[in-house]
């Protein structure tokens, strides 16, 4: 089977879609990974957004990032954004609730 190589026009929006899914993908790894190097790695692991999506299970997914291998926060967090990521529902983390000051008492 012979396939044609994209031009003009056609290649110009394919190369802007690919650019659009990267800076989609570093946006993401950006607000869910912590620290410059583990980014870096991450962003490496995935040519687009739609490839961590893509990911199944955890095992995979711990497979391409070694997340499991991060502290349990950053772990957490990421965790949560992949989930996000894929649509799952992901409770909200409500603030620790603020006991209510101590009566003053009444003079």
């Amino acid at each position: 089977l012979e396939t044609k190589q994209p031009r003009g026009e056609e290649a110009a929006l394919l190369a802007a879609m690919a650019s659009a899914d990267a800076a989609a993908r570093d946006a993401w790894v950006a607000d869910h990974v912590s620290g410059e190097e583990r980014r870096r790695f991450v962003c490496r692991q995935a040519d687009a957004i739609g490839d961590f999506q893509a990911i199944a299970t955890l095992e995979d997914l711990d497979a391409f990032t070694g997340f499991q291998s991060w502290s349990p926060i950053a772990r957490a967090r990421f965790l949560r954004g992949w989930r996000r990521l894929r649509g799952e529902a992901v409770p909200s983390l409500a603030p620790a609730a603020v006991p209510p000051s101590p009566a003053k008492p009444s003079r």
